[in-house]
Order: structure tokens, then C-alpha cells, then sequence
């Protein structure tokens, strides 16, 4: 049971990686210096390893944060309110370590 369980967890992290690429890549068309890049070394597998730990709800907020969206532009995308997506952007820079959206930003690449 534990092998399957690690099997799970792998790939779970492995599609979490494809979709923080995919963020990072949408994320240097709109300002490639931002991005100049792709990191694959450690720090962009703790990042994934991170973002794994992410509610679903979290991943969403954590997806557009870093493409850039505003908190009122998050909460029209998925119809939760201003406050939700304050908490949530706070519990996300908690879990992943970071102190504001730019050093987010910068340690997902």
C-alpha cells in the first residue's frame, strides 16, 4: 500500500510541475524578465514540492497570482469574494514561504 501511495504522491507532484512550467512559461510571454529561464534545478522542485502541498482552491489562486491578476480580478475569476482571496493568497505565501507575491514570483521560477 505504501508503494502505490508514493506512486501517488509522485505523480501528483509530477503534474504539479508540468502545470508550474506551463505558469512560468505564460509568465515570461508577459514580461520575459521576469522569467529569463526555465529553472529545473532544486529550487523549482521545492517550489513544486510546495505547491503540492496547496489546497485545490489554493493552486487556482496560486495560478493566477503568479500570471499576474490582482486580488479583485481573482475573486471576479472565481466567484469568491475579496476577503476569500486575501486569505487565500496569505495562506499561500505562508506555505510556500514567501514573504510577498514578487519573492512567489521569483521562486517559482
Amino acid at each position: 500500500m505504501a508503494t502505490a501511495e508514493m506512486l501517488l504522491s509522485e505523480q501528483h507532484l509530477h503534474h504539479q510541475r508540468l502545470r508550474l512550467d506551463a505558469l512560468r512559461d505564460q509568465l515570461s510571454e508577459l514580461d520575459p524578465s521576469l522569467h529569463p529561464s526555465r529553472a529545473t534545478g532544486p529550487m523549482s522542485a521545492e517550489f513544486a514540492s510546495a505547491a503540492a502541498l496547496l489546497t485545490e482552491r489554493e493552486r487556482q489562486v496560486l495560478e493566477q497570482v503568479l500570471s499576474g491578476a490582482a486580488n479583485a480580478a481573482i475573486a471576479g475569476e472565481l466567484g469568491v469574494s475579496l476577503e476569500t482571496v486575501k486569505t487565500h493568497v496569505k495562506r499561500i505565501l505562508r506555505k510556500m514561504g514567501a514573504a510577498n507575491r514578487a519573492e512567489l514570483i521569483s521562486r517559482s521560477r
